[in-house]
């Protein structure tokens, strides 16, 4: 007897009875066989799936700690843990709301307070405490700030958020606290004059003989010490620093033990997590390797290790400044072996600003499989951009690939060196290792190549260094995480876009976005449960909204004619295949792997007048799967294919295709998608020789870009063909050009990324 709809709906997006156990496995089939909807309008080989189940895994796979090991015994580990995120050790269940095939909970895994210098310099008054609040859905102050140092915004989120890190810079632990003490013999250094904003000056009528730091002054602060000290190699400790090292050094402690008091002060198992974190910072050559470091629980290191401390080893060791391996090892002397029940993991970030170096060739096998184990994770899009991938629409081409939907929310420099006046570089300029979808082709090229086995000469070890699953965040430095609602962002950098002329105006902010949300699929709402789920990458990102996605791969789901009627849907996908982050089991003789792949839109948000806000709540417009794989002479390809819907629900135009059109004057898209999507696809040209990996993405219907909101409200509108001269008169003396750039989009595709699904071959 077939359940409801709504029953299937229920068990998909991990709602129901909590501590149900797993329904028996059932199957059912539907074919896709790779057609895409777009190429033909004729009807496609697999029906559209109206209704489907959420995949929740019935059990974790153990956490897979990095520890000090031989290579061999690394592989033997990363070999375990590569297999169904359903297998293993769970976590004891915690709360009443516990549910064994898992449930999704949205969070912001990078954010940044006045405990860093980038936002301390540009008068945000949040702390971490405020962070946490906020994110909970509490009110913030925010810029601009009065005379007093007092903001005078307001800010909350429409919709908490279940979990939040906030990830200051280590790097500027020391000077900020040291700088903003009045009662600290450095207060009055330039530098640390400049960091508050006062400029000496003996030209101006003013009994204190200072000023408010003007937005350029402040900018230069930012430069020096961002730039000049992380920007190069070796990287410059501050000068407040080096001339009162020990004030600096106890500053830095005594910030990292706020960072810690705030995250235990906030934590509330089963209905908020907080993790302590921090960001680590290089930029050689103004080149982004940054990575977040996010602690599993309360034991964390002694100290937040900063790039001035991981280059200085890294040059005695003989090793590049921003060699992430060092930072590694500190953790793990200093956290794993400590003996303390630490863990920890690092999740890198704007790859799209990297040049290329985030990602290196790994020198040896030790270093594939460290890789491997310490960075299970990326974030692939946030408010400085997405890194998934690079099209270029002006240039007709793209980075590394030929798929259109790279050209979502780009940005127009190679490193975070801002290029706002002079024209992007061609697609040629750019590495393809500064895009996630390259490295993971890249990483089964090296997997297949393999590394020399030191233990036994003229051998090989085959590990994929770069098996990144992914996640979302915003990157906000206004200690306001998940502020991702595009209809009156804010912004996310203090003084420097708090309002929308600054937020059209600046070097970055025009191009800039409200950024992502992290989404994880775990039992329930504890540090254990949610980190668990990102060791296993049982998780996807979002660029701000909030659709469930559910993403199984499997040998044979049996029938899968109705597989996505059923509500045995997620019990299926865990005990007959593998969920986003896994790897395939080795497959029977002559079988093809199946995905199935099941979206439910954002719920949306309703406004004092009952509508829904708009960009929340869209419809969506189609899932597509993209495979990545390596052929027998080791070049790598990719693939991207509509699978959902395979009928014409709305969204296809009558040619179609898939429109990508709004109405300007509501920014409602000009055809509706659905409310749920779902659809069993099978890979018919599946070569069991060749490595390979599959993620889904979801695409939601158009809507209108914040700067599209963000111009109007100044007076130019982005869709008028008299947008140049409105942005000549709305604002007098304001440059207001960006509002009618041909390369900044007024319509986007809001979208989310499931982890990938990887296949290798046995041999």
């Amino acid at each position: 007897m077939r359940a409801s709809r709504a029953a299937s709906r229920a068990e998909a997006a991990g709602e129901g009875q909590p501590h149900a156990a797993p329904r028996p496995a059932l199957g059912h089939r539907c074919h896709s066989r790779g057609r895409d909807p777009r190429r033909s309008a004729a009807p496609a080989l697999c029906r559209s799936l109206p209704v489907g189940r959420a995949l929740r895994p019935r059990d974790e796979e153990g956490v897979m700690k990095p520890v000090t090991l031989s290579v061999v015994a690394i592989v033997s580990v990363l070999a375990v843990a590569s297999g169904s995120a359903g297998a293993g050790d769970t976590p004891s269940p915690q709360c009443p709301t516990y549910h064994p095939l898992r449930q999704p909970f949205f969070g912001d895994l990078h954010v940044h307070t006045n405990n860093s210098v980038d936002a301390f310099v540009f008068d945000v008054v949040n702390g971490p405490r405020d962070a946490y609040a906020f994110a909970r859905g509490g009110e913030v102050g925010m810029t601009p700030v009065d005379i007093d140092r007092k903001p005078t915004r307001t800010w909350k989120l429409r919709r908490p958020l279940d979990f939040t890190a906030v990830t200051d810079h280590s790097e500027g632990f020391g000077v900020t606290r040291v700088c903003r003490d009045p009662t600290s013999p450095a207060y009055s250094l330039p530098e640390c004059q400049l960091l508050n904003g006062i400029i000496p000056t003996s030209a101006l009528p003013n009994p204190s003989g200072v000023q408010f730091a003007l937005h350029k002054t402040i900018s230069q602060a930012t430069l020096l010490l961002l730039i000049a000290s992380v920007g190069v190699v070796p990287p410059n400790v501050p000068v407040t620093c080096r001339l009162y090292p020990d004030q600096c050094d106890a500053g830095a402690l005594s910030i990292w033990q706020d960072e810690q008091d705030a995250a235990k002060q906030y934590d509330d198992p089963c209905h908020f997590t907080t993790f302590i974190a921090y960001e680590w910072t290089p930029m050689p050559g103004t080149a982004n390797l940054h990575r977040n470091v996010v602690f599993a629980n309360e034991h964390v290191s002694g100290r937040a290790f900063s790039y001035f401390e991981t280059s200085e080893r890294a040059r005695s060791e003989g090793k590049l400044d921003y060699d992430a391996r060092v930072l590694w090892e500190m953790l793990q002397e200093n956290c794993l072996d400590a003996g303390t029940g630490c863990d920890v993991l690092t999740i890198p970030h704007n790859s799209n600003f990297s040049a290329g170096l985030m990602f290196p060739d790994p020198h040896d096998a030790k270093e594939a499989a460290d890789r491997a184990v310490w960075e299970p994770l990326v974030e692939i899009t946030q408010h400085k951009g997405s890194s998934e991938c690079r099209f270029d629409r002006m240039y007709g081409s793209g980075v590394d690939t030929t798929d259109e939907q790279c050209a979502f929310e780009q940005e127009p420099s190679l490193t975070l060196l801002p290029n706002q006046y002079l024209p992007p570089p061609p697609p040629e300029a750019f590495q393809a290792r500064a895009f996630v979808r390259s490295v993971l082709k890249d990483g089964l090229a090296l997997e297949q190549q393999g590394f020399d086995d030191p233990a036994n000469p003229g051998a090989k070890l085959h590990i994929n260094p770069f098996k990144l699953g992914v996640i979302g965040s915003t990157d906000t430095h206004n200690g306001t995480p998940g502020n991702t609602d595009e209809v009156d962002w804010p912004g996310h950098v203090g003084n420097q876009d708090d309002t929308e002329v600054k937020r059209m105006s600046g070097a970055f902010t025009a191009r800039s976005n409200p950024g992502g949300l992290a989404v994880v699929w775990a039992e329930e709402n504890t540090r254990d449960s949610i980190f668990a789920a990102l060791r296993r990458r049982e998780t996807y990102g979002t660029s701000g909204t909030r659709p469930k996605v559910r993403f199984f791969g499997a040998w044979d789901f049996g029938d899968a004619t109705s597989l996505c009627d059923e509500p045995s849907l997620v019990s299926v996908g865990y005990h007959q295949g593998v969920p986003m982050g896994s790897d395939l089991p080795p497959p029977p003789p002559g079988k093809k792997p199946w995905f199935v792949a099941w979206a439910l839109k954002d719920e949306g948000v309703l406004d004092d007048s009952g509508s829904l806000v708009p960009g929340t709540g869209t419809p969506l417009q189609r899932i597509q799967i993209v495979k990545g794989w390596v052929d027998d002479a080791g070049a790598t390809h990719e693939r991207v294919l509509n699978i959902a819907p395979t009928r014409d629900d709305g969204s296809l135009r009558p040619d179609g295709s898939f429109s990508e059109d709004v109405d300007p004057q509501t920014c409602r898209a000009t055809t509706t998608g659905s409310g749920e999507l779902c659809t069993v696809w099978e890979d018919d040209d599946f070569d069991p020789t060749q490595p390979a990996f599959y993620y889904a993405r979801v695409l939601e219907d158009p809507t209108c870009r914040w700067s599209t909101y963000a111009c109007r409200k100044l007076g130019v509108d982005p869709f008028a063909d008299t947008c140049l001269a409105q942005a000549e008169t709305a604002q007098p003396g304001q440059n207001l050009y960006d509002c009618c750039a041909i390369r900044l989009d007024p319509v986007i595709q809001e979208r989310a990324w499931t982890s990938p699904i990887w296949y290798r071959p046995a041999s």
